[in-house]
Order: C-alpha cells, then sequence, then structure tokens
C-alpha cells in the first residue's frame, strides 16, 4: 500500500512539474508582455520555476531515502498543506487583517508607527517605559525617542553624518543638557523627517557631539507641528 502511495506521489508531483514547465515554456510571461517567442522571462518566472525545482528536488528524495509510513505522510501532508492554506489566506486578505495585526506589531517590535485613522499616527511604549518610533530623517532611516523635555529635535553625531551633514560644517556652539551633562551641539535645519504617515520639512533640529547622545530625541520643535498628541495608557497618538 505504502509503495503505491509513494508511486502516486511521485507521479503527482512529476505531473505537477511537467505542468508548471509548460506553461512557462509556452504560455507564461511571454503571451501577457506582447513577446512572440514564449520563452521563460528569468526575471519574473525564474524564482517560482526554482522553486518548484526545489521543491521537487526535496520530496522525491525524501520518499525514497526516508520511507515514511502512512500515518506520518498524512500527518506532513494535512501540517503543511494546513500551513499554506493559511499563508495564502494571510496574504490573500492582508489589507483586510492589517487594521487588526498593525497594533500587535507595534507592541512586538519596538519603534514600529502604526496608522490609527484620521491621519493619526500611534506609537506603543517599549519595555523601558519610553515611546520610541522609527522615523527617516532626511531619507536616513533611524530610531528617534520621544521626549516633550527637549525643546528641539536633537540627534546623534552618527545620525547626522547618516542623514547627509557635513561634519566640517557643523559649528558645536550651542550648550545642551543631556544625561551625561552639559554636552556641546550644532545647530542644524532638517530638510524633512517623516515617522509613518507623518512628514514634515525644515524642522529645527540640534546635532550633538560625537560620543556625548545615545539615543535620537524628537523634542517640541517636532511635537509642535503636530495638531495634537496625546498619551492613554501605553500608547502615543499624534495627529498631524
Amino acid at each position: 500500500m505504502l509503495n503505491r502511495l509513494k508511486y502516486v506521489a511521485v507521479w503527482l508531483i512529476a505531473g505537477l512539474c511537467l505542468y508548471f514547465g509548460y506553461q512557462f515554456l509556452s504560455g507564461g510571461s511571454g503571451q501577457d508582455t506582447g513577446s512572440a517567442t514564449g520563452a521563460i522571462d528569468w526575471d519574473n518566472d525564474g524564482p517560482p520555476l526554482i522553486y518548484y525545482l526545489v521543491l521537487l528536488g526535496v520530496l522525491l528524495p525524501a520518499l525514497f531515502v526516508y520511507r515514511p509510513r502512512l500515518s506520518d505522510l498524512a500527518k506532513g501532508v494535512l501540517l503543511w498543506g494546513g500551513l499554506a492554506v493559511l499563508l495564502v489566506t494571510g496574504y490573500a486578505y492582508r489589507f483586510e487583517l492589517e487594521p487588526y495585526a498593525a497594533p500587535v506589531l507595534s507592541a512586538l517590535v519596538p519603534g514600529y508607527a502604526f496608522e490609527g485613522g484620521d491621519g493619526a499616527v500611534v506609537l506603543s511604549r517599549s519595555d523601558d517605559g519610553h515611546f520610541r518610533a522609527n522615523a527617516r530623517i532626511n531619507g536616513a532611516p533611524t530610531n528617534v525617542l520621544v521626549d516633550t523635555g527637549a525643546s528641539t529635535v536633537t540627534l546623534t553625531y552618527e545620525t547626522a553624518i547618516a542623514a547627509g551633514f557635513d561634519p566640517d560644517a557643523l559649528s558645536f556652539s550651542v550648550p545642551v543638557s543631556t544625561a551625561n551633562g552639559i554636552a556641546r551641539a550644532s545647530a542644524v535645519r532638517l530638510q524633512n523627517i517623516t515617522i509613518g504617515s507623518l512628514s514634515f520639512d525644515n524642522v529645527d533640529a540640534m546635532i550633538a557631539e560625537k560620543g556625548r547622545l545615545r539615543s535620537n530625541l524628537l523634542g517640541l520643535s517636532f511635537l509642535s507641528l503636530l495638531s495634537s498628541y496625546s498619551v492613554s495608557g501605553d500608547r502615543m497618538t499624534m495627529k498631524n
């Protein structure tokens, strides 16, 4: 009985591979793009073709080398088949599920900002009790700590360099108070700072001396541009 199932599985897998091979060679993207050759478009069809070849290379040896029992084979089919159905279903309904998944991601991924509706961006409190956000400063990705006690956005030296500031053009002449004491900073203006759907141009900021600041601070020069921001429990809501 088991040997018969193996042969059925082998022919089924081989038939699927032949079918997809036929689709790639004679019907695939070549017809969709208006190509008369029907040849494989490796940019689009290559990855799926490789996937099916790898799948064939894994399944066929498994059937003959490991000699699975009928019950194990059935369990494997149910497990992986069910997982495939869940993945396909999740992908098909990804936009409908996004409002429910975003708050979970925000709680699990530090700095993840999700859309709260009406143009609002919501942050979840991190394990250290602060609100942090993944931001883009002059297009460069970075992480900022929300600090309502800071008068301006204040960047570390390293973040400023990544954001495109010329270190030779910085003048560290402004005294600022940090957790490590009084430091000197250079007054600058950010071309753009973006957090989720919130985006502002020409934002006043400071750049701390090298080694004097551990975290980028999202201060009032950004927060004052919002129509409102509030904290409720472990969530902070910022509205444009």
